[in-house]
């Protein structure tokens, strides 16, 4: 299974550059989350399936345009 996060960064090496992929936060890398995981927390955020009146519709609502807009990209 994928890690659910990577850091990606280019590392100057004095003769050259190198692409480096890390586990763990480091070099002040930039964070890359894999997009299933995201989506998967996401799903899990939802509090009432078919909510659509009130705060709890509309933060349902907002959450499925979220997971929806992940999907498209």
């Amino acid at each position: 299974m994928a890690p659910d996060k990577i850091y990606v960064g280019i590392r100057d090496l004095g003769t050259g550059y190198m692409t480096d992929v890390s586990l763990s936060p480091g070099y002040d890398y930039p964070e890359y989350i894999r997009k299933d995981a995201l989506l998967e927390w996401l799903d899990g955020k939802i509090t009432i399936e078919g909510a659509t009146e009130g705060f709890v519709g509309g933060y349902d609502s907002a959450l499925k345009d979220v997971i929806e807009h992940i999907n498209k990209m």
